[in-house]
């Protein structure tokens, strides 16, 4: 069965949740949420207090979208420290389990998202865009920082 989740949230928001439910939403998705911790990996009780504080909102957590690159970087890579790496996916993905999270969206590209400006000139009807610039990528110029992908990973 399809369900409609508000999705590409980035943190637990009064007015974001808010809004989901004023629409009649009552499931949301997050993209890498900057407010749940993330050393390793997801571990069980963070994610179950973040849970809870989407339950204060009425909205139920449909999914996660992405893990941090530091997760798995190493293992896209094939990097000492890369097994571990996949140890500690692996429990991301039972913590998530256990806590009544659903989906698990992610990529491994260890080339990333290619971008050159996260916040673009608008698009049609007023969108919000990404854009990539061939000749700003020469020049070393990116917006990969707001997206907390690293990018100083080299093979040793």
């Amino acid at each position: 069965m399809m369900r409609l989740a508000y999705g590409q949230i980035r943190s637990v928001d009064q007015e974001i949740l808010t809004n989901a439910r004023q629409m009649g939403i009552d499931r949301v998705q997050f993209n890498l949420p900057y407010d749940l911790p993330a050393d390793e990996y997801w571990k069980y009780d963070d994610l179950v207090r973040f849970k809870e504080r989407c339950d204060r909102y009425g909205v139920i957590v449909e999914a996660m979208e992405n893990m941090p690159i530091s997760f798995y970087d190493k293992a896209m890579l094939g990097l000492e420290g890369r097994d571990k790496q996949i140890e500690n996916v692996c429990e991301s993905i039972r913590s998530l389990g256990r806590a009544g999270i659903p989906v698990l969206g992610y990529h491994f590209s260890p080339s990333f998202v290619w971008r050159t400006e996260n916040h673009a000139p608008v698009g049609r009807y007023g969108a919000s865009v990404q854009a990539f610039d061939l000749e700003k990528q020469k020049q070393g110029i990116d917006d990969m920082a707001d997206f907390g992908q690293r990018r100083d990973v080299t093979r040793r």
